[in-house]
């Protein structure tokens, strides 16, 4: 998924932004379909607002050990939110952390393999 530390949209910058989808985070970048959206208190962490998105496919590793397949997404997992609210609280404080490093708020790739969340790249965010 990604996460920006403020939000891009309406540039508040108490907001986090975390968006995602099952699978590899190609899926959201190739535009397959519309990710999971939470809005998140950068403060209180709180989730302020959350919508599922029209998930239409994800991205995996192939079984043979390299390259990756697109598989289409069935129902539970395409009407059901990507995060539950642990790993979205556990995504934005990870944020935070990386938005007081760099001094400057951050478009972040993130994953999740294993219950465990891997920071993929950080950047600052370039619209703002």
């Amino acid at each position: 998924g990604v996460m920006f530390t403020t939000n891009p949209v309406t540039k508040r910058n108490n907001e986090i932004l975390i968006e995602g989808n099952w699978g590899l985070g190609t899926s959201i970048v190739g535009g397959m379909g519309n990710p999971d959206m939470f809005l998140v208190d950068k403060q209180s962490l709180e989730l302020i607002e959350s919508r599922i998105g029209n998930k239409t496919a994800s991205i995996s590793p192939s079984d043979k050990g390299c390259g990756v397949v697109q598989k289409t997404l069935q129902k539970p997992k395409k009407n059901n939110f990507c995060l539950n609210i642990d790993e979205i609280k556990n995504i934005a404080t990870i944020g935070k952390m990386i938005e007081e490093h760099f001094v400057y708020p951050q478009d972040i790739e993130w994953a999740i393999f294993n219950k465990e969340v891997y920071i993929l790249q950080s950047r600052n965010i370039t619209s703002l």
